[in-house]
């Protein structure tokens, strides 16, 4: 899956989750329950934060590394990471002046690189769903979620020991 259909899949959730939030919304505690909960992305070995696949898509691939396939750019994707990320730790540790100087000039070209980089040519892996994740545990409040026309019923399971709820994202 290229980064943008990643990117309009994870859009496409968070508009759901805002329409089951309005949705259910019937008091002041369920408010506060859908407020505090959260949505996260699923995969087969990591759970990521939406926000990490646009705001810090760099730590987010080199923790995680599975949710890439090994196509088109991904080594030099990799490589520029990893560069980006000793560059990085170089300078915080670089006390001297001049050396700090050059350390930072450094990171500017490691970023511009970095920026430079089309995040079209990624292939992410397309195993993932988007799950919510809740404050604690309110089993009423979960299963009328879990009711919602948006959640999606092949991936969720009704029953009252599962607190799983998978939204739709197509």
């Amino acid at each position: 899956m290229l980064y943008d259909e990643l990117i309009a899949k994870i859009n496409a959730a968070k508009k759901n989750w805002g329409i089951i939030q309005s949705d259910l919304a019937v008091s002041q505690e369920s408010t506060k329950f859908l407020k505090d909960s959260y949505l996260i992305v699923r995969h087969a070995f990591a759970q990521i934060n939406p926000a990490d696949y646009s705001g810090n898509l760099r730590d987010t691939v080199l923790s995680n590394k599975e949710i890439l396939r090994e196509a088109r750019g991904y080594q030099q994707f990799l490589k520029i990471c990893n560069a980006y990320a000793q560059v990085e730790k170089k300078h915080k540790n670089t006390f001297e002046e001049n050396a700090r100087k050059k350390t930072a000039e450094d990171l500017r070209a490691m970023r511009a690189e970095y920026e430079k980089f089309n995040l079209a040519e990624l292939d992410f892996s397309d195993d993932f769903c988007i799950e919510l994740r809740f404050p604690g545990i309110r089993m009423e409040m979960i299963q009328i979620i879990k009711a919602h026309p948006l959640i999606d019923e092949s991936l969720t399971c009704n029953c009252m020991a599962c607190i799983r709820v998978v939204l739709r994202i197509n």
